[in-house]
């Protein structure tokens, strides 16, 4: 127990702001929501009615009451000048002590303004087990029969927490963060909250900080709808260490659905969304890849073991075969591709694939035309030909941005290749004249290249070298 001692005119507003509490002790009792026979509060609201000599409870066996009368005597004693110090999760709340009080129940006492230090004047009654406390901002209610708070307790936490939220157009339920998936929040049975699945803060833990109970895990509860024909029972534990700040919102979402997912795998079955499929190719069926890929994925995928996807898309089928049989699927599809290209092996497997693709046909055209370059200008120009031929036209701009102009045979190359293409010309101040008109004279071969590719394209490209060099 730590004290420190200041004179009581140090103190003076803390001794008029207790004082005024003491007037009205009432004001320290929390509506209750159950308004039930033997309720604790209602029978301190009975005690308290009136203009009560608050010292006639000094020898009160209950904690509040006695806490009432001992705060009582300190305002009373002009020698006061020790205040206690008690540290709790959510700061220093200081008391006066002139008895056996529990010190818990004289800071809540003579804390009487504050959201969170106010709930702990009847901690003896809640660690009993008896009720339950939700204090925030205006909001000051508690229960003795598991009744969980009103959706304002909700929106008054979110708001002293700074948590910016939205209602949900279906539930009219806040939600926090954003995201495609939710988290349902209930208290006492009841759905009150809705978490993004990629929310960074701990919000539950940031809710337990203005509920005063016994066993948070036993008030408040969770349900993903997420694949939750695989939950498990481990999932309780992995909740109770989320509540005592183990993980942020979207870590534990992520940790409960991969769990379920590996559920979901072990089982045999194939998923997109809550819809089964009877097997791998039925499954495959309903995605929009191609049929070389579904022949691929088919073959490989092994025996026993499902799948789960959230929807049909191709980038979440990937995401899910990849850790398993991502590079078989790269060999199989691109034979030779995992020595040739790993430094084509990065981001998200579609991505991945499509570089490899567009290796592949650019490879593919390059072999078929069979054009010899010279020199670096001549380089250039060959590789912007098979580029335009396989790709678009934003890939050639993206290559033309790349190249090095300080030859002028090199702008000549970009000077023509944006000519022919009508290309966004955004080096064109690097291009001099000199340069535009040999752009200019290698048109024309340049042009009959693109335009019959198969006939014998090397023949015409090697006349550019009495032009370009």
């Amino acid at each position: 127990m730590s004290f420190k001692r200041e004179s009581r005119e140090r103190n003076e507003a803390r001794f008029r702001n207790i004082q005024e509490t003491l007037k009205h002790p009432s004001t320290l009792i929390p509506d209750c929501l159950d308004r039930v026979m033997f309720c604790p509060f209602t029978a301190y609201e009975k005690k308290l009615e009136g203009n009560v000599d608050l010292l006639k409870f000094a020898k009160s066996h209950d904690e509040f009451l006695r806490g009432l009368a001992e705060t009582q005597r300190a305002i009373n004693d002009d020698e006061t000048s020790f205040s206690g110090l008690l540290k709790t999760p959510h700061g220093t709340a200081t008391y006066f002590k002139k008895g056996d009080t529990d010190q818990y129940v004289l800071a809540g006492i003579q804390n009487e303004r504050h959201d969170v230090f106010r709930m702990l004047s009847f901690s003896r009654i809640v660690l009993s087990g008896k009720a339950v406390i939700y204090s925030a901002g205006s909001y000051y209610r508690s229960t003795c029969r598991n009744t969980p708070p009103e959706p304002k307790f909700i929106e008054n936490v979110l708001k002293e927490e700074n948590l910016s939220f939205t209602k949900d157009e279906a539930t009219g339920l806040p939600v926090v963060g954003g995201g495609d998936d939710n988290m349902e929040i209930y208290f006492f049975g009841e759905p009150l909250l809705l978490i993004s699945s990629a929310s960074k803060a701990n919000t539950p833990l940031k809710m337990l900080k203005y509920i005063l109970c016994k066993d948070p895990v036993h008030i408040i509860t969770f349900k993903i709808p997420k694949l939750s024909r695989f939950s498990e029972k481990s999932e309780g534990a992995m909740f109770a260490n989320y509540l005592a700040g183990g993980s942020s919102d979207s870590d534990f979402f992520q940790q409960v659905v991969s769990k379920r997912r590996n559920s979901a795998k072990a089982s045999g079955l194939f998923l997109i969304g809550s819809e089964p499929f009877p097997g791998i190719d039925a499954f495959l069926s309903k995605i929009k890849i191609s049929d070389n890929e579904r022949k691929v994925i088919s073959e490989l995928w092994p025996k026993g073991e499902g799948v789960y996807i959230d929807d049909s898309s191709p980038r979440k089928l990937f995401e899910a075969l990849w850790p398993d049989i991502g590079e078989q699927i790269v060999e199989n599809l691109y034979p030779g591709a995992l020595e040739k290209h790993r430094d084509l092996m990065k981001g998200n497997p579609i991505e991945i694939l499509e570089r490899l693709e567009r290796t592949k046909k650019l490879e593919e055209t390059k072999d078929m035309m069979k054009l010899k370059p010279w020199s670096t200008p001549s380089t250039q120009l060959a590789d912007l030909i098979v580029t335009g031929i396989t790709e678009d036209a934003d890939s050639l701009t993206d290559y033309i941005s790349k190249m090095p102009m300080k030859e002028s045979d090199s702008q000549a190359v970009a000077y023509c290749i944006q000519e022919i293409y009508k290309l966004n010309r955004s080096q064109s101040w690097k291009i001099s004249n000199d340069a535009m008109v040999k752009g200019k004279m290698i048109m024309d071969y340049v042009s009959r290249i693109i335009n019959a590719p198969d006939n014998n394209p090397d023949s015409i490209f090697q006349e550019i070298s009495k032009i370009i060099r």
